[in-house]
């Protein structure tokens, strides 16, 4: 039987051009694009009323990095990103992937319920994910982050798999993350699709540059014909 992989994404940081440039050559491999905004006083990753209508005409589902030079528990930080998110906010868009500081779960609490959309994103560890528990706040498993900070992505996701909506899949290299996949152990690989597979969760190909993705494609595919999985974007 084909395990089917339910939803892929990648970011908008494959090709060096704008987001729109990204998602038109991109658009025919994956369900979403992984819009990326990164530093938030950095003129590129500022909104622009014009990109946004060109996004929202597109026939494509996005999921959004948000920010993560903003400190949440600081009244204009916490505005910023309300404001940032309702500008965005569309029937277009999955999810947000949130960092947190560490001092700020107040607040991201808030914003959890303002926008229940808002997924935490495990970043120097998962301990993230141990204090949010008894919340209401679902996650994003990055992979990659989980590989650096020496902790094992399968016992984070049988502890949360609850609460876990969206992978970030790279490979881990020299201590470097965002690398190819083929850095990846397949058993890894294979737990973490029939996870995606059992609780339909999506995984976005967190790499930036288009030779990691073909490589990590090329590799995906060889996995997937090995051990009898399928994704309906590369049929």
């Amino acid at each position: 039987m084909v395990k089917n992989i339910p939803k892929l994404s990648t970011t908008s940081f494959i090709y060096r051009d704008t987001r729109i440039m990204n998602v038109l050559k991109l658009k025919h491999l994956f369900d979403e694009i992984e819009l990326l905004y990164f530093e938030s006083r950095r003129k590129y990753d500022q909104l622009d009323d014009n990109e946004l209508m060109l996004l929202n005409k597109m026939d494509m589902k996005y999921v959004v990095h948000l920010p993560y030079d903003r400190d949440l528990s600081r009244i204009e930080d916490f505005k910023f990103m309300e404001s940032f998110i309702s500008k965005l906010d569309s029937p277009k868009i999955s999810y947000y992937f949130l960092h947190s500081i560490g001092n700020d779960y107040d607040a991201i609490e808030r914003l959890c319920h303002l926008y229940p959309s808002v997924l935490v994103e495990n970043t120097t560890s998962s301990n993230i994910f141990y204090d949010l528990k008894y919340t209401k706040i679902n996650y994003c498993l990055d992979v990659g982050h989980a590989l650096l900070s020496n902790e094992n992505p399968i016992n984070i996701i049988k502890k949360y798999k609850e609460k876990i909506k969206y992978i970030h899949l790279h490979g881990v290299h020299d201590g470097r993350d965002h690398k190819e996949i083929t850095y990846l152990d397949v058993n890894l690989l294979k737990f973490l699709f029939d996870f995606a597979i059992d609780f339909n969760v999506g995984i976005s190909l967190e790499l930036f540059g288009l030779t990691p993705l073909i490589n990590s494609l090329n590799y995906l595919s060889e996995v997937f014909k090995r051990y009898g999985y399928a994704y309906h974007g590369w049929n």
